[in-house]
């Protein structure tokens, strides 16, 4: 995968979010649109009106859409820290990072409009794309 895009309600809020919270630096952005550099992953956030004009398709999905992304880390100890800068930045974590039925270790947490967000250690997957 390329790129994600999510579709914000209040495209300043979540620049805000992902720009001073998460530490993400920013490619390009105008009023409709802000690309976000994130590994070797682009994640857009577009407003709904752009949305709409670009795909063709309203976006009348409801709050805590039934998805979520994941970022993978290189170890259980980045994993802790990362949710540590997280809970000092007032991120909202939904579930903190554990072991889990699969050998992995993960945690959850939201955006401010509820886009769910997985921080993880994957012994098995790649991390660098």
């Amino acid at each position: 995968m390329s790129a994600v895009t999510i579709v914000a309600k209040d495209l300043p809020l979540l620049k805000h979010f992902y720009t001073d919270a998460l530490g993400w630096e920013v490619l390009t952005e105008n009023e409709s649109v802000i690309m976000l550099k994130l590994n070797a992953t682009v994640l857009t956030l577009c407003t709904e009106a752009l949305f709409a004009e670009y795909t063709g398709v309203l976006n009348d999905a409801p709050k805590g859409k039934g998805f979520y992304l994941t970022i993978n880390l290189e170890s259980i100890r980045e994993v802790d820290s990362s949710f540590i800068v997280l809970s000092a930045s007032k991120v909202n974590i939904t579930k903190a990072p554990a072991k889990n039925f699969w050998g992995g270790y993960n945690g959850f947490f939201t955006d401010p409009e509820d886009n769910l967000w997985e921080l993880c250690y994957n012994p098995v997957a790649a991390t660098k794309a």
